[in-house]
């Protein structure tokens, strides 16, 4: 994981460097795009999903690149109040995952900011890449594959306001102070575990005054 922050906010400096020389932010955009393809396939659920998070964050970014594409005024204020209530969703709503998605991506998609853009504060977006590998370490750690294997649950850390970013200081508190959640695995009768094992094994019968009684009246 440390390997890929590193790798990931190396590609997110040179973004910020060439972003006004089109040829070379497209070589970049390439080498990240690639870069986030090999990373989804590692067999690490957290390498995969942040490769995964970054790699939406870079299509995103080149598809409103333009200045022109982003909301300004009461939209764009009404954009991050929304976004404000994903952590909370995140932590505390039993919403369905579709229903929860398909209010993350229209939020995200029908009113583009130029705080989502990776092309914005330079310093911020690595700390957003910082913030984001921490979200994705401690839910995997806290809680089951099913819950943390929501990619929405750490991107928009990329969409909110820089100044909202202390919004992932309460989902870090939320998942720390969370017990560690098991899954009970139900095991076939047939199967090879010690407890079957042990069932299966017919018991030793003990001899007692019964069995001896017959012996006794015979002499």
């Amino acid at each position: 994981m440390f390997i890929s922050f590193m790798t990931g906010a190396i590609l997110i400096y040179f973004f910020h460097i060439f972003q006004s020389a089109i040829v070379h932010r497209c070589y970049i955009t390439s080498i990240a795009l690639f870069s986030a393809w090999l990373g989804s396939k590692t067999k690490d659920k957290q390498t995969s999903i942040f490769w995964k998070c970054l790699s939406v964050w870079v299509i995103y970014s080149n598809i409103f690149f333009d200045m022109h594409t982003h909301w300004h005024g009461y939209m764009r204020v009404a954009r991050h109040v929304l976004l404000c209530i994903v952590p909370f969703l995140v932590m505390y709503s039993s919403m369905d995952k579709m229903i929860y998605q398909l209010y993350f991506w229209s939020i995200v998609v029908i009113v583009p900011d130029m705080s989502s853009n990776i092309y914005g504060n330079a310093i911020m977006s690595e700390i957003k890449i910082f913030i984001c590998c921490l979200l994705i370490m401690i839910r995997f750690k806290k809680r089951t594959s099913i819950e943390a294997d929501i990619m929405e649950n750490y991107l928009w850390v990329f969409f909110i306001h820089d100044s909202l970013t202390w919004l992932a200081a309460i989902q870090f508190y939320y998942d720390l102070r969370a017990p560690r959640k098991k899954i009970a695995y139900q095991y076939k009768e047939d199967d090879n575990t010690e407890d079957s094992i042990m069932e299966k094994q017919p018991s030793k019968r003990v001899i007692n005054e019964s069995d001896l009684r017959g012996f006794f009246n015979k002499t």
